[in-house]
This record gives C-alpha cells, sequence and structure tokens, in this order.
C-alpha cells in the first residue's frame, strides 16, 4: 500500500518510513534501533506494529528506570519530554506540561536529595595515590587508611581526605 501499511497473518505490518514518522525519528535511527535489537523487523524493511510499539515503549521506560537509578537527573528529564505526543503528533500543550514536570522533578530531586558528587576514573585514581603518597610520609593515619579502604571510598570520601591532605600538608 502508498501508506506503508499492509496485513500479514491479520498483523498491521509498516515500513521504515512509516515507524520513522510515528515515532517522530529518522529512518536511520530506525535502522539503529533494529542494529542495537531494540526492535525487530518481520521483513526486509517491514515492522509489525504492535511488536514494535511494545518494544520501543518498554526501550523507553528502561532507558527513564536505568537514569533514575544511576541519579542521572538530567537524561531522566530528556527520556521524561519525550512523551509528548499524542496520535503521533507533538502536541504543544505536552510539551509544557513534560518542560514543567521536568522542571519539578529536578527542583525535588536536588533540594530534598543529597548532591552527587561524581569524580571520573582519572580523578579517582589520582587521589588514591595522593592518600597512599600522604600515608606513607605519615600526613595520615596509615592503621587507618589502608589501601582495601582507599580503594572503597565513596567520591565524597576521596574529595574530604583530599582536602584534609592538603589542609595538613600546607599548615
Amino acid at each position: 500500500m502508498s501508506n506503508g501499511k499492509s496485513k500479514v497473518d491479520n498483523a498491521v505490518v509498516l515500513n521504515t518510513e512509516a515507524i520513522a514518522k510515528m515515532f517522530n525519528m529518522t529512518s536511520r535511527r530506525v535502522r539503529q534501533l533494529v542494529e542495537e535489537g531494540v526492535i525487530e523487523r518481520v521483513g526486509h524493511g517491514r515492522f509489525n506494529l504492535v511488536d514494535t510499539v511494545s518494544k520501543y515503549v518498554n526501550f523507553i521506560k528502561l532507558s527513564a528506570d536505568a537514569y533514575i537509578n544511576a541519579k542521572d537527573w538530567a537524561n531522566t528529564t530528556r527520556v521524561m519530554q519525550l512523551y509528548n505526543k499524542s496520535g503521533g503528533k507533538v502536541l504543544q500543550g505536552l510539551v509544557v506540561r513534560r518542560k514543567e514536570e521536568a522542571e519539578l522533578f529536578l527542583k525535588s530531586s536536588t533540594v530534598n536529595k543529597k548532591e552527587v558528587l561524581k569524580l571520573n576514573e582519572t580523578g579517582r585514581k589520582e587521589i588514591r595515590e595522593l592518600l597512599k603518597k600522604a600515608r606513607k610520609a605519615k600526613i595520615i593515619d596509615a592503621a587507618f587508611h589502608t589501601d582495601e579502604k582507599i580503594n572503597a571510598y565513596t567520591d565524597t570520601e576521596l574529595l574530604s581526605y583530599q582536602a584534609a591532605v592538603v589542609n595538613r600538608t600546607f599548615k
């Protein structure tokens, strides 16, 4: 059919372009979702409508859950704002509502929860090396700051001990 729809075994089947239009994405992104195993084709460039929508919605839900569990509030709110369509069309009212919900979510996340400090791997490694040098130089207690403890410190603890070492070094 010219609208990208056909029926196979009583299932509605759409072509790549129709799926792309429905999800407001490019055909290239649809192919990427196939490569990533998010959605599956029933034939070359053909997709079962119900199966594809179900899998894509599940993918979006899991993405949001993963960001929430990782306390990645910026990406959580980005995913929240994807839910702005009805009947395949972006509705300005939903855009505004999702934006307001995201702002409220961020506000409650940062006001009612401790701010999450994150070091990159290089930062962690350098601070751990600094603490071991400080231990060797007797700037910090060697019995307390064992290798096992230093390697298990959280990012917040690493930064706190780093500040203590710097403060004791420059007295």
